[in-house]
């Protein structure tokens, strides 16, 4: 099933507003650093070329045509970043993006069963792993640590007076 064309226009948009963001960020990166007290602030400007780049990413795989969870999650930081960053065209078309995402038709196609081996499942654990792996039985004993010694630190006890302190050698 091909992916409707709402969903590749998304991704086109995505891409031009990323590279907008991006470049916009790098000139103001590179201006903030000719300044002293600019670089105090530059690392701000870090995150907004971070984001750009996350959404010429996203922004490549899903005008590609196929299907992506991130997208939607993409095209909300690239909002941010098109704010902090100025960047009025890279707004339009990130909000643009956001309706292109929202429609029902691209829901549809994203929900449909043929995708299920492209995502991961829900959930975080990956295919193949039957369940959380058992520690093993008892406490752990000597042989379990066998660089591990104990000998007495002074003073013998604790500070409230009740337990005996023990320094390992390593």
């Amino acid at each position: 099933m091909q992916p409707p064309s709402d969903y590749k226009n998304a991704g086109t948009m995505m891409i031009v507003s990323g590279a907008l963001n991006v470049v916009t960020s790098a000139g103001i990166l590179i201006g903030l650093a000719l300044s002293l007290i600019g670089l105090c602030v530059a690392p701000i400007w870090l995150v907004t070329l971070a984001g750009g780049v996350m959404e010429v990413v996203v922004g490549v795989t899903i005008s590609q045509g196929k299907p992506s969870r991130m997208g939607l999650s993409a095209s909300v930081v690239g909002l941010v970043s098109s704010v902090c960053c100025g960047n009025m065209v890279g707004m339009i078309l990130e909000i643009l993006a956001m309706v292109n995402l929202g429609k029902p038709e691209v829901g549809a196609w994203l929900a449909d069963p043929g995708h299920a081996g492209v995502f991961p499942p829900r959930g975080g654990r990956p295919q193949g792993i039957e369940g959380p792996v058992q520690p093993p039985v008892g406490p752990p004993g000597p042989a379990d640590f066998p660089m591990a010694t104990a000998r007495p630190v002074s003073p013998a006890v604790s500070w409230t007076g009740d337990l005996p302190l023990v320094q390992k050698r390593r």
